[in-house]
């Protein structure tokens, strides 16, 4: 699970695969030191296109002032 943040927020991504062996991108966010937040799973055709748009992801984020905190 990787882990970015920003000053306020955080948000965590990663690619896994559902009970029945689908890939998918995993991402949570939220406000810091609040209970709130959501979760998004998007679909992908295999693990290769979820490592894409994992990467895509975190350009993005990067570029919104995310800051990668942890990688494991």
């Amino acid at each position: 699970m990787i882990r970015l943040e920003t000053p306020t927020r955080y948000y965590l991504c990663g690619v896994q695969q559902d009970l029945f062996g689908r890939w998918e991108l995993w991402r949570g966010w939220g406000a810091k030191g609040s209970a709130l937040g959501n979760c998004l799973r998007q679909p992908a055709s295999d693990e290769a296109h979820a490592q894409a748009l994992l990467a895509e992801l975190l350009k993005t984020r990067q570029a919104r002032g995310y800051q990668l905190v942890r990688l494991a």
